[in-house]
Parts: C-alpha cells; structure tokens; sequence
C-alpha cells in the first residue's frame, strides 16, 4: 500500500498518492534556505516526468506581502510582473536547486493554479495572458534565450481545471 502524499496550501488540498514522489518543496529551503533563493510550493515525481507546482490564490482578495519583500510588486493583476517576478524565479530557482543535487534527470513541467474571482479590487487576471508571458520567459530572461531548455512545458490553470489536466491526482477546496 502506497503513502498516502496529501498537502495543503491556503485553503487547496493535493492528494498526490500514486505518484513516485512529492513534497512541499518549500520545506527544503526553512531551515537554511540559500541566500535569495525562493522554490516552488510542491515538487512532484512521476514515472517519466517532474511536475513543479505553484499555487496562488487570490480569491479571498490580494494577499499581504511583507513591506521588505523583495518579491512584492505593484498588482498581482499584471500578468507580465507576476511571471517577471514570482513565477519565473521560482520555477528557475527550484530547478538551479534540482540540478545543483543530482535530481533533475526527467523532464520538468510547471504547473501554476491560479485561483481568481472575476474581479478583486477592480483588477482582472487573464490566465491565458499569464500563460503566454509564462512560456516566452522561462525560455528567455537575458539578452537570448537560454542554452538549455530547464522547463519542458508550463501551465497555468485555475483550481476548478486541475481534474481535467491532472485526473490522475485530486484537488480540493477545503472550506475553512
């Protein structure tokens, strides 16, 4: 019988059971996080590919970042800011963390739900439009695109499209 690997972020369950493996990957960074650094929410194994999970919520209204936080921008809301400055370092980071410990021998998907009403604060977030900065930045950050394609494939999605891509792993709202 297989662990059962269920984790919670905000008020989102994944039960990854059945997978070859999966952690909060942000776990691996608390006790001694490496300067400026700043991971994924979830790191999951499969048999032939790697899926990086990150998770933000904004359906409870903006989230409150730390007045220092370096990663703090003007709007969730742009979608180009979003990717520039929290999506993309994770994903990039977490792989620098993958690869410099031997662990980034399959393919890596990333995977970014978005949970978002119609309208918070006036603003709207396109997913699709966070989708297609998403996919030309982590290709392209510098001057040129990089050597080494470190992301096979991204997706952004909303927590209520999780079954239709992941069948294979539940998602579920816990109502607090």
């Amino acid at each position: 019988m297989k662990n059962r690997l269920v984790f919670r972020e905000g008020v989102l369950e994944f039960d990854f059971t059945g997978c070859v493996h999966a952690e909060p990957f942000e776990e691996q960074f608390t006790a001694a996080q490496p300067h400026g650094m700043c991971p994924i929410d979830f790191l999951v194994e499969e048999e032939d590919r790697i899926l990086f999970i990150e998770v933000t919520d904004y359906r409870k209204g903006i989230q409150k970042k730390k007045k220092n936080d370096q990663n703090q921008f003007k709007s969730p809301f742009d979608p180009k800011m979003l990717v520039h400055q929290e999506l993309v370092p994770k994903a990039r980071d977490s792989y620098t963390y993958l690869h410099l410990m031997k662990r980034d021998r399959k393919e890596i998907f990333y995977v970014v739900v978005i949970g978002t009403k119609d309208s918070v604060e006036g603003h709207v977030l396109n997913l699709s439009t966070v989708a297609y900065y998403l996919r030309g930045r982590l290709e392209k950050e510098a001057s040129e695109e990089w050597k080494k394609k470190y992301v096979t494939g991204s997706f952004v999605i909303s927590p209520n499209q999780w079954n239709d891509y992941f069948p294979q792993f539940s998602l579920k709202e816990i109502i607090i």
